[in-house]
């Protein structure tokens, strides 16, 4: 399949952060029997914090008012489409027999259309605050020239991932950094490479699977939202809603400046995920805790973060060990009495090296004061002293150091049992971020 043309985003999004009307359908409001229907306006709204919302203006009895604004809304149901959206009622009005209210749905993404459709032909989708990157093997064609393009290509799909028109990417990031807040990026089309139909249950499998590896990218959680499933003839058939989350990632292994990297990372991350369904549990936690962990606003913290990471490269090392390689039985793994050793097993095995990076000399002072031998005996120890309250080290000093050297390996140990073998960013190393490097377990060839 040749490059995609340029994709417009099924929503005005320019407006943002003010609210952004997403869809407007028949809604229906029921208590007790006594059941009312009005035209409701679905909308994403950004402040005080992203969240799609329903707004819905009905007539009411003037005898039934009162008891209707005091209601809980437990006592409540709402249907959109004919459809049962599970909520709760927010904010509400009532005046000269109308009552106008808001309602919340309670777990996103939820969707209109029909779900059972299976003539979607491509479905588009949105990224918020995805970072801006260049140098992809690919570039766009048609009318717009000027936008960037990823090109990720499975045995069977195909994901574009563009900019907005012109410098338009470049000014949303500039608002990003200056006021903060979530604002549309890129846009991005999903579809069969041979060009054939699929159905909306094979679309959201893929965007969960998208999602997950643009925050493995990213290095933050990032979410393709509000999904619009065309047929052959671009009518919109079925719409999945929900808000954006973007983080603030302190690191990520994908330099901006290299996105070649992206599209070579996608075949093989798509591989391991739909080999079982062991290996897509293990991918998603995986990245998961990455995310939860790798953040430069404070929340988790890094004393958090080490234990979220360690839980995820615990994991990694099992199914690696244990479930693809057989190095050792269930029984086995669990006898290993030190988790160092479980680390230690999973790194030498994809051939990340074990030693502290010079760069981090706080942790190199205290690793030689403690007599710890190599990186996963000095992550796990400073683990332990968080958690196990007769630990009488204090080693709170070198926590960041070992909080960054951690991320660093989930990064790479997620990168090796993918199987990829280019370039990453490396952040003990790089000096700036057109400087990459091969990854460890890489055996020749050249840089792109």
């Amino acid at each position: 399949m040749n490059a995609p043309e340029p994709v417009q985003p099924a929503f005005d999004f320019s407006t943002a952060p003010e609210p952004v009307r997403l869809f407007e359908g028949e809604a229906s409001i029921s208590r007790n029997g006594a059941a009312h229907a009005a035209t409701a306006e679905v909308m994403l709204r950004f402040t005080p914090i992203p969240r799609v919302v329903i707004g819905m203006d009905f007539e009411i009895p003037l005898d039934t008012s009162l008891s209707w604004s005091f209601c809980d809304s437990s006592e409540l149901s709402f249907h959109l489409e004919g459809r049962a959206i599970e909520g709760y009622r927010g904010k509400y009005r009532v005046d000269n027999g109308h009552m106008a209210l808001d309602w919340h749905p309670s777990r996103e993404p939820w969707e209109v259309g029909d779900e059972r459709a299976t003539e979607l032909h491509s479905v588009v989708t949105h990224l918020f605050n995805f970072p801006d990157f260049r140098g992809a093997h690919h570039f766009s064609e048609g009318n717009l020239p000027a936008r960037r393009l990823l090109l990720l290509e499975s045995e069977v799909w195909q994901v574009s991932i563009q900019s907005l028109p012109g410098k338009a990417t470049e000014e949303a990031w500039k608002r990003i950094k200056g006021e903060g807040g979530c604002l549309l990026t890129h846009v991005a089309k999903l579809e069969r490479r041979d060009g054939s139909n699929f159905s909306v249950e094979d679309a959201k499998k893929q965007i969960v699977m998208l999602s997950d590896f643009l925050s493995l990218v990213a290095g933050s959680h990032l979410w393709a939202i509000c999904e619009v499933g065309l047929d052959v003839s671009g009518n919109r058939i079925w719409q999945s809603f929900c808000a954006p989350r973007p983080g603030n990632p302190a690191y990520s292994w994908a330099s901006k400046q290299h996105g070649h990297q992206i599209e070579a990372l996608f075949p093989f991350f798509v591989r391991r995920w739909t080999q079982s369904e062991d290996w897509e549990d293990c991918l998603h936690h995986a990245i998961y805790w990455y995310n939860q962990a790798n953040t430069r606003d404070g929340q988790p913290g890094v004393d958090s973060g080490l234990i979220l990471i360690q839980a995820a490269l615990e994991r990694l090392a099992f199914h690696h060990a244990v479930m693809e390689r057989k190095l050792v039985s269930r029984e086995g793994f669990k006898d290993l009495k030190r988790t160092s050793d479980k680390l230690r097993m999973l790194f030498s095995s994809v051939g990340i090296p074990l030693e502290i990076p010079a760069s981090l000399s706080t942790l190199h002072t205290v690793a030689k004061k403690n007599k710890w031998i190599d990186a996963p005996h000095a992550i796990t120890e400073v683990r332990n002293s968080l958690v196990h309250p007769d630990n009488k080290k204090s080693l709170i000093d070198c926590c960041p150091d070992v909080w960054s050297l951690s991320l660093w390996y989930l990064e790479l140990s997620i990168l090796a049992m993918c199987g990829y073998e280019g370039t990453f960013q490396n952040h003990f190393s790089s000096t700036h971020e057109w400087h990459v490097e091969q990854v460890p377990w890489a055996i020749g060839g050249e840089q792109p």
